[in-house]
């Protein structure tokens, strides 16, 4: 982790994946990537977050296959006092099926706001809206959802 000053922080790294399977068609796979996530402390109240990962994800469905995984995610956190928070978030997200036909965008959005009522109690709401579309490339058949959601609620913490 590189930390140039107080208000930067840069985390890089590498990954390496490699995954055997038992199919008779696709035997290993194997993929190698620089991973990044970045946080900057802008101001005392404005902090942005960024990263890139990439990974293999494993099938939901007995049926499903492995999916090379590649994700971005951005941040804002927003904090214009000492009781209130506001923050903003977004990702993308491209799968696609090893060994398959299968390719899958999935994107996101969060908002939210939290108000401190006490040193150990938070309230706190968010929404979010989460969108995708995959696509099989062999016929060209394309699947889309979307998903919007409310949570609002309380955390507290205890300190001895």
């Amino acid at each position: 982790m590189l930390k140039p000053t107080d208000k930067l922080e840069l985390e890089l790294g590498g990954r390496y994946n490699l995954r055997t399977f038992d199919e008779a068609d696709i035997a290993q796979y194997d993929n190698a990537f620089i991973e990044a996530a970045l946080s900057w402390e802008a101001t005392d109240q404005l902090e942005l977050t960024a990263s890139v990962t990439r990974s293999l994800k494993e099938p939901s469905a007995s049926s499903a296959l492995v999916r090379d995984s590649t994700e971005y995610a951005a941040g804002i956190i927003w904090t214009p006092n000492g009781k209130w928070t506001v923050d903003l978030s977004g990702s993308h997200e491209r799968k696609e099926e090893i060994g398959g036909d299968e390719i899958e965008f999935e994107n996101g959005v969060e908002a939210g706001v939290s108000y401190d009522v006490t040193n150990y109690l938070t309230m706190f709401g968010k929404i979010s809206h989460d969108w995708s579309r995959e696509t099989d490339t062999s016929t060209g058949e394309t699947a889309k959802s979307a998903n919007t959601g409310f949570k609002v609620g309380m955390t507290t913490s205890f300190e001895g």
